[in-house]
């Protein structure tokens, strides 16, 4: 999970399973900023409770509670 502003995120790691980009902060140093990551985790970890890990619906599950803060969330 990195902020799409965030160039140190990590968000060019190789061998990832899933990754999630979200549109939070337009300057680096807004977006590498750990005020939003908490209720990102959160959600995520909300969606695989809810959906038991089928991959699917945690993902749109997770991508729709995002929308809900006013969050955009990309899946790579």
């Amino acid at each position: 999970m990195d902020h799409e502003a965030d160039g140190l995120s990590g968000k060019n790691m190789k061998g990832l399973k899933a990754a999630f980009t979200t549109d939070v902060g337009k300057k680096v140093i807004e977006a590498h900023s750990t005020a939003s990551f908490t209720k990102e985790v959160g959600a995520f970890l909300q969606s695989w409770q809810n959906n038991k890990g089928d991959s699917k619906k945690v993902i749109n599950n997770f991508v729709s509670n995002m929308a809900k803060y006013g969050i955009k969330v990309t899946v790579k």
